[in-house]
């Protein structure tokens, strides 16, 4: 590299360019045939060794061919990303994705049943970028929160229990079993299983609409949910 170059410098244009365009090739289109790796490394050793005979090609060669498979994999690794994002589901129950509304809304009907405080812990509903998530148990009460916009934090909304109110100066707090533990909430915050469930039927209907009504955003809604998702 410090000498003077002996070879052409198309010879040594050509040989990066080659070493590129295997090393490219052999990572964005990788083969499942076994036979195709050790002819890859056939090439690569037999142009490298026999073929070119100057130093400068020599690097040439090998430095296409190393920055060829960066580059490939690095461009496999987008389109497959790129793909798992064209293939989600449009909508997600607890992680399980689901084509249409309608499966959607049976599995989280029996996951919304299923709450109480042990090996069920939470129902989250994503679609888009709207969410919609409970906890609590069937028993002793539920706590539900919705969003359009999950990055906004300022976004979330708690459902308030009917004919309550947070702006009672003598607003009892509850103990509420919620996974493995046990969080203090305000009484307006737990709900029973029929409203939650008219809850998250308007929110399948509406997955993308600002709360209003019963829910309420604020210090209240963030600082009483389960998870910062």
């Amino acid at each position: 590299m410090v000498n003077e170059p002996t070879a052409p410098a198309w010879q040594i244009s050509a040989a990066l360019v080659g070493g590129l365009a295997l090393g490219f090739c052999f990572l964005r289109f990788p083969c499942s045939k076994p036979w195709v790796s050790p002819l890859v490394l056939v090439l690569f050793c037999g142009v490298l060794l026999f073929a070119l005979d100057a130093g400068e090609l020599r690097i040439a060669w090998f430095g296409g061919f190393a920055a060829g498979t960066n580059l490939g994999s690095g461009w496999k690794a987008m389109s497959d990303q790129s793909r798992k994002r064209a293939q989600k589901s449009a909508w997600t129950v607890n992680n399980a994705g689901f084509d249409t509304a309608a499966a959607a809304r049976e599995a989280a009907g029996a996951a919304l049943r299923a709450l109480g405080g042990g090996a069920h812990p939470r129902l989250a509903i994503e679609h888009g970028s709207a969410s919609f998530q409970v906890t609590g148990s069937v028993k002793g009460g539920l706590v539900c929160h919705r969003t359009h916009d999950v990055p906004d934090e300022h976004a979330w909304a708690v459902l308030v229990r009917v004919g309550h109110t947070l702006d009672d100066p003598e607003m009892m707090w509850v103990d509420l079993s919620m996974g493995g533990f046990t969080g203090s909430m305000p009484e307006p915050l737990i709900n029973d299983l029929g409203s939650v469930e008219l809850a998250m039927d308007d929110f399948f209907h509406n997955p993308t609409a600002v709360p209003s009504g019963p829910w309420v955003t604020g210090d209240m809604a963030e600082g009483s949910r389960l998870s910062t998702r």
